[in-house]
């Protein structure tokens, strides 16, 4: 009996690259700008609309970035929050969010406590679910992220505080905001530095590869990898690389890429003579020609034996371009016949009806050139692969 490997299958895929995500507010005059002047030109962020009808917006007031660096908001006399674009943190969990935050003359006047005065609350999203606020990290009052209870009619504070907020749900999408609220020329605040630190998560849509599937097919003793992208920039190539465990990974082999192209690109890589029943796990590492790079999920992959297959081609090789199968199916069903040469390129397909139990079947392929074909077996997302040999 030959050992065989149920297709393993990962359909879009991105890969995940080895910097953080970090907004540093680094390109000035953008926002909502003095005397009414709106620009967020080049930026990735946004601003929620400044509503009419909730305190009007004063040639005065503005929500903008600044020389230094930072995003300040002043007299906003209503709440408007800056909102982070769709991070992707599919090859991080948990992740973490830290954020710089000074605020100038902020009010205690709300008897209520219910941030009726000055405050900023900082709050993420996960996978597209709520907000859900980061809890009071400065002023005590649990309304927002920043604000003050009641003490005195007129006292005001300033303050300053870093955030750094662990244990959030990664392995999917994250996004960010703070909403800031003050009401007079005298009150305002900043933030800057907001960053997820954890390698592998990337603004989604930002990486220079999309890959769009990583297979593995198991044939005999060899794996056959197989990926597939729909564009690439700059892009060098791969290393493809192997672990025992999941956790640490080697390099086994180097697959060039494409540079920079708009056209779909297939890969293939073989790992010959693996070990019969034991489990593996394999990465790509695709590197740009500027030396950064990136990693796809993980691909696992074990041996076993696969009792719907009896048998194999024969004649193997072959060179009157006719062979046979034995295969044993399951129940009545018709299933597609494909042989394919380079990867991606289909050299013949059929359909073909098999009744439940053994189907001896024949096939002719005097058409074909001599070379190494793959046999794929497929009925909806069951696949069985086979190697012929065409002399």
């Amino acid at each position: 009996m030959n050992k065989l490997l149920l297709l393993s299958l990962f359909m879009s895929i991105s890969f995940s690259a080895n910097a953080q995500y970090l907004e540093a507010f680094s390109t000035p005059d953008k926002g909502y700008k003095l005397s009414f002047l709106d620009d967020f030109a080049g930026v990735n962020w946004t601003l929620s609309p400044w509503a009419t009808g909730l305190g009007e917006r004063d040639a005065s007031d503005y929500f903008n970035t600044t020389v230094a660096g930072k995003l300040e908001s002043i007299d906003l006399d209503q709440a408007i929050y800056w909102e982070s674009p769709l991070i992707n943190t599919a090859a991080a969990n948990p992740v973490s969010i830290k954020m710089d935050l000074t605020w100038i003359s902020f009010d205690t006047d709300a008897t209520l406590n219910n941030c009726l005065t000055d405050w900023i609350r900082v709050e993420y999203s996960v996978n597209g679910g709520g907000y859900t606020m980061i809890p009071n990290v400065h002023g005590g009052n649990t309304c927002a992220t920043v604000s003050y209870p009641f003490e005195n009619v007129g006292t005001s504070y300033d303050g300053s505080f870093s955030i750094n907020f662990p244990g959030i749900t990664g392995g999917s999408t994250l996004k960010i905001r703070a909403t800031l609220f003050t009401n007079q020329n005298a009150e305002f605040a900043t933030i800057d530095n907001v960053e997820v630190p954890q390698a592998g998560v990337f603004v989604a849509g930002s990486l220079p590869v999309e890959l769009v599937s990583f297979e593995s097919h198991m044939i005999e003793k060899d794996l056959l990898l197989t990926w597939r992208t729909a564009t690439e920039t700059n892009n060098a190539g791969y290393d493809v690389e192997r672990g025992d465990d999941g956790r640490i990974f080697n390099a086994i082999n180097w697959v060039a890429g494409n540079g920079t192209t708009t056209a779909a690109n297939d890969y293939h890589y073989t790992d010959k003579n693996l070990e019969e029943g034991k489990t593996y796990y394999y990465r790509l590492r695709q590197v740009d020609n500027d030396g950064d790079f990136e990693y796809s999920s993980v691909l696992v992959a074990t041996t076993g034996v696969n009792e719907n297959i009896a048998g194999d081609f024969y004649p193997n090789p072959t060179s009157a371009g006719k062979t046979s199968l034995d295969f044993t199916a399951r129940e009545d069903a018709e299933w597609v016949v494909s042989l394919f040469g380079s990867i991606g390129t289909i050299a013949h397909q059929e359909t073909i009806s098999m009744t439940r139990g053994l189907n001896k079947l024949q096939f002719g392929f005097s058409a074909l050139t001599a070379g190494i074909y793959i046999m794929k077996l497929e009925r909806g997302n069951v696949r069985y692969y086979r190697k012929l040999v065409i002399e």
